[in-house]
């Protein structure tokens, strides 16, 4: 997952988990894809400073955009910090364990990403 200074990393719906991880690991901006038919939504986080995060949720009206992320129609924009968010996220990812993994599979029909699930769980237990 190499990107440069500028550029975000963009992560797919399943693989959420991730896109916390590697923003406590140091990158500055992830963009989050949820698909939906018709269109999608996109969440984006970009640090302000190490503590402070935006959080941006941004709806495209096309599957698979090819449009830039601020092309897409601002729902919401909130300012807060990474810790809370995560934790806010990582909440509602054990609800989604707590259905079961073949459950979580058969609903979203991806396995549920339990390694990165457990890296963020170790970050919101140590913050």
């Amino acid at each position: 997952m190499m990107n440069s200074d500028k550029d975000p990393i963009i992560i797919l719906h399943q693989d959420v988990p991730v896109g916390f991880f590697v923003l406590h690991k140091g990158s500055e901006e992830v963009v989050m894809v949820m698909q939906t038919e018709p269109g999608e939504y996109r969440f984006r986080i970009k640090k302000i400073n190490q503590v402070q995060i935006q959080f941006m949720v941004y709806e495209m009206h096309d599957n698979f955009s090819s449009q830039v992320v601020t092309e897409g129609t601002l729902l919401m924009s909130e300012e807060l910090t990474l810790v809370k968010l995560t934790k806010l996220f990582y909440r509602e990812f054990s609800k989604m364990r707590d259905l079961g993994l073949e459950e979580y599979k058969t609903r979203w029909s991806y396995e549920f990403p339990n390694d990165a699930y457990e890296r963020i769980g170790r970050v919101v237990q140590i913050k």
